[in-house]
């Protein structure tokens, strides 16, 4: 009887762990990609704009890559990297949602979404 509830322990643990690696949606990105969506999992602006997408179905318009950087370190150094080519050095004032598009950086939920209503006709 008790291996059976080691079983099931091990077994739901293991669920647990697809399913949270599953939502984490921390791929790390190369940083060549050509359009990036910087993005914080729990930063309400970008939830703004990840609702926009969404809801107008952007990512059947305009190729992009999402990367989150709140937790993914590989992701925050290009962040990193993209805000100091757009001249932001200061890390304190980096911030998300950030879009990297053609060596440019549309900071901020508003700039972020009418780049993507410009684009999406496209």
């Amino acid at each position: 009887m008790k291996k059976y509830y080691a079983l099931a322990a091990v077994v739901i643990l293991g669920l647990f762990f697809l399913v949270y690696l599953k939502n984490s949606q921390t791929a790390d990105i190369t940083g060549k990609e050509s359009i990036i969506l910087f993005y914080g999992k729990e930063c309400p602006h970008c939830q703004v704009v990840e609702e926009y997408i969404k809801s107008n179905k952007i990512g059947e318009k305009v190729n992009f890559t999402q990367a989150e950087i709140f937790h993914n370190s590989n992701n925050q150094k290009i962040f990193v990297e993209k805000n100091k080519v757009c001249g932001v050095n200061n890390e304190k004032e980096m911030g998300v949602p950030l879009l990297w598009a053609d060596g440019k950086c549309f900071s901020g939920q508003d700039k972020v979404i009418e780049f993507f209503k410009s684009n999406a006709g496209k």
